[in-house]
C-alpha cells in the first residue's frame, strides 16, 4: 500500500495505513520514507480529520526521531491536537516517543519528564505496554544522571513484567537498559547475563535491535576487563545497525574505549573523532572523556585537559552526571603528572565521593596501580575524603582551576581559558570554573 499507486484506495484509508506503517517501521528501527508520511499528513489535513492528522503527525515525528529539530514540531502539534480532541491514549504514546527521542539525543531531563508523564497516563488508562515503554526509557535517563540504584530498580520491574506477559519488544528494551546500568554499577557478570536475555528476546522476534544488544555486550565485556570481546561486540553493533540508527549506535557502542583497552590508541582516537563528529548531548561527554584518556595515552596532555574540561561543560548543560567522577580523575592524573599534588588530591577526593554515592566504580580507561606520590599527599587524601564533597573542588585556589590546562603543559597558571560550548568559542573563565565546580558538587551530593 505504501509503495504502489493508491488512487483506487479511499484517501482516509490510505493515509491511516501509511501513518501506521511508518510508526511500526520506526518502532523496529527499519528505514521508511519521511516523504510518504508527510504525504499522508497532507491528505489528512485536506480531509480535516483531527484524529487522522494526529496519527500522521506522530508518524512524521517518529521517522524524524533521531533529528530533534525536525521531530519536535510534529510532536508539539500532535500534542495540542490530541489534547483538544481528548485523545488521552495518543497523548500517552506521544510522551513515550518523546522520552525515547530525548534519551537518544542524550538529554536526561526532558526524557525523565516525558517518561513520567507518559507512565502516569498509561497507568491511568490501563495501557501496560506503553507504561513499560516509558519505564524502560526512564531507566536509561536515570542512569545518565548517575542514579544507578533507581535505574536498576525501574529496569528490573519492566523485565519482570515483560517476561510475565511475553512482551518481547519491552523485554529487549528493558534488558538492554538493565545491562547497561549494571555494567556502570560494576556488576559485570550480571550485566552480561542481562545482555544475554536481551539477545534471546531479540532473536525470538526476528533479530531486531541487534545493534543495541551488541552495544551492551561490549559494555559488559569492558566491565569484565575483556577488551577483545568488547571490541568485537562493539564492531558487531555497528555492522548490525542501519543508516537510521547509526548515530545512536555510535553513541552507545564503546568503540574508542574498547580499542584503547586493546592497546591501540591510534584506532581508538579515530573512532573517538568519528563519534565526536556526530553524537549529541551526554553521549558527547562520553566521547570527550574517551578521547581525553586516549590523549593521555598518546602523551598529549593539553588535548586531554581540554577534552576533560569540555566533558564537564557538557555534563553541566545536560545534567548527565554519570562519569563526572572519571572526568575528575582524568584531570587529577594530569595534575599528578605535573606534580600538582594538592590539586590532584582535591579532584580525587571529589571523584571518590561521587563514586560512593553513585555506586560507580573507576573508569575502565583508568588502569589500577597509580598511587599518590608522597606521605604528604596521603594525608591530604584523607582530609579530602573527610571534607564535604563540594568543598573538595571549590576549595581549590581559583588560579589553579583557571590555569589547569597551562599547568598540565608546564606553563604558568593563566587567569582565563577556553571552554568549548555549542556555537561559542570563548567563555568567561569564572563562569567556566563555576560550571565545572557546580557539576562536580551536584553530582557528589546526589
Amino acid at each position: 500500500m505504501v509503495d504502489e499507486d493508491h488512487s483506487a484506495i479511499a484517501p482516509a484509508v490510505w493515509a491511516g495505513a501509511v501513518a501506521q506503517y511508518c510508526i511500526l517501521a520506526s518502532w523496529v528501527g527499519i528505514p521508511a520514507e519521511l516523504g510518504q508520511a508527510q504525504e499522508a499528513l497532507a491528505v489528512a489535513r485536506d480531509l480535516g480529520d483531527p484524529a487522522l492528522i494526529a496519527r500522521a503527525l506522530i508518524a512524521c515525528g517518529m521517522l524524524a526521531l533521531y533529528d530533534p529539530e525536525l521531530s519536535q514540531p510534529y510532536f508539539d502539534e500532535a500534542i495540542d491536537l490530541v489534547r483538544a480532541i481528548g485523545d488521552r491514549r495518543s497523548l500517552c504514546q506521544i510522551f513515550s516517543y518523546q522520552a525515547t527521542a530525548a534519551v537518544m539525543r542524550g538529554e536526561p531531563v526532558p526524557a525523565i519528564a516525558a517518561a513520567e508523564q507518559g507512565r502516569e497516563l498509561a497507568d491511568a488508562l490501563g495501557d501496560r505496554f506503553f507504561s513499560r515503554n516509558c519505564r524502560a526509557w526512564l531507566s536509561t535517563a536515570l542512569m545518565i544522571q548517575g542514579n544507578l540504584d533507581h535505574a536498576a530498580k525501574v529496569a528490573r520491574s519492566v523485565t519482570e513484567e515483560a517476561e510475565a506477559v511475553g512482551d518481547l519488544t519491552m523485554a529487549v528494551f528493558s534488558y538492554v537498559s538493565l545491562s547497561e546500568v549494571l555494567g556502570f554499577h560494576g556488576q559485570a557478570d550480571a550485566a552480561h547475563a542481562a545482555a544475554q536475555s536481551a539477545l534471546q528476546a531479540a532473536t525470538t522476534m526476528g533479530g531486531y535491535f541487534a545493534d543495541a544488544v551488541y552495544s551492551v555486550f561490549a559494555n559488559a565485556a569492558l566491565a569484565r576487563g575483556d577488551a577483545a570481546a568488547a571490541r568485537k561486540a562493539a564492531e558487531t553493533a555497528l555492522q548490525q545497525t542501519n543508516p537510521l540508527r547509526e548515530v545512536f549506535t555510535r553513541s552507545v557502542a564503546p568503540l574508542p574505549e574498547a580499542w584503547l583497552a586493546c592497546g591501540d590508541p591510534s584506532a581508538a582516537r579515530r573512532f573517538a573523532d568519528e563519534m565526536l563528529a556526530v553524537v549529541p548531548g551526554w553521549y558527547r561527554m562520553m566521547a570527550l572523556l574517551a578521547r581525553a584518556f586516549i590523549a593521555m595515552a598518546q602523551d598529549e596532555p593539553e588535548l586531554a585537559a581540554r577534552d576533560a574540561h569540555d566533558a564537564l561543560t557538557v555534563a553541566a548543560r545536560t545534567k548527565g552526571y554519570l562519569r563526572v567522577d572519571d572526568t575528575l580523575e582524568c584531570l587529577a592524573r594530569l595534575a599528578i603528572n605535573d606534580n600538582n599534588h594538592a590539586y590532584a588530591v582535591r579532584l580525587l577526593g571529589a571523584a571518590e565521593a561521587i563514586r560512593r554515592r553513585m555506586g560507580h566504580p573507576a573508569s575502565r580507561c583508568i588502569k589500577p596501580g597509580t598511587t599518590l606520590p608522597s606521605p604528604l599527599s596521603e594525608r591530604r587524601w584523607g582530609r579530602a575524603i573527610s571534607m564535604p564533597s563540594g568543598r573538595r573542588v571549590l576549595d581549590c585556589p581559583p588560579r589553579r582551576l583557571s590555569g589547569m590546562r597551562n599547568a598540565v603543559s608546564g606553563a604558568r597558571c593563566a587567569s582565563r581559558h577556553r571552554v568549548a560550548r555549542a556555537g561559542s568559542a570563548q567563555c568567561d573563565s569564572v563562569s567556566a570554573r563555576r560550571a565545572r565546580c557546580a557539576t562536580a558538587s551536584r553530582a557528589a551530593d546526589r
